[in-house]
């Protein structure tokens, strides 16, 4: 068995109408599933373009808080321009202050 590529990482949301405004708003994720299950859950699942990564804006999980997900990276092509078109949608990007 070889895994070729992880295809969801879920991350817990408190509210995934506004995560899924930001994500495709501010982050240009697209929706490649948006369905409910089980009683009206939501499955509201997002990618890249040309990307083979979902992400699953999650609610259900009890011991998965809203912002518990950590340690995820993004890749980009131009970083500065990233946190530039970021800032501009009116999001506070913390600095890392680092050691001499």
């Amino acid at each position: 068995m070889a895994i070729s590529h992880i295809s969801v990482v879920s991350m817990p949301v408190k509210d995934q109408e506004v995560a899924k405004k930001f994500y495709t708003d501010v982050l240009g994720f697209t929706v490649t599933n948006d369905s409910t299950f089980d009683g009206g859950m939501r499955w509201l699942q997002l990618g890249v373009e040309g990307g083979e990564t979902n992400i699953s804006l999650v609610t259900w999980f009890p011991n998965m808080p809203a912002g518990s997900q950590q340690g995820i990276v993004f890749e980009v092509d131009d970083l500065e321009a990233t946190i530039a078109h970021i800032q501009e949608q009116g999001v506070t990007i913390p600095t890392i202050e680092t050691a001499p």
